[in-house]
């Protein structure tokens, strides 16, 4: 019980903090797209590093952003 009313007490401390701070500023806009490919090897996709196939498109949209190497799920159904 004590320790979930610091861990209450910390994320109320950080919501605050993060409030106080952006408060005056512009807001920032976010582009965020999230390709999730299911039946894929990545170990086949050229941002992997496969030489062998071409795909510029996702090559390209990978170079501009984030390449997660790895991932995982609770439930994968």
């Amino acid at each position: 019980m004590k320790k979930r009313v610091i861990v209450l007490v910390i994320v109320g401390i950080s919501a605050l903090a993060v409030f106080v701070g952006l408060r005056g500023r512009k807001p920032v806009k976010i582009n965020l797209l999230l390709v999730s490919l299911d039946t894929a090897r990545p170990d086949h996709l050229g941002c992997y590093g496969y030489e062998e196939i071409e795909t510029p498109v996702l090559d390209g949209i990978a170079e501009e952003g984030l390449v997660f190497t790895d991932a995982l799920t609770s439930a994968p159904i």
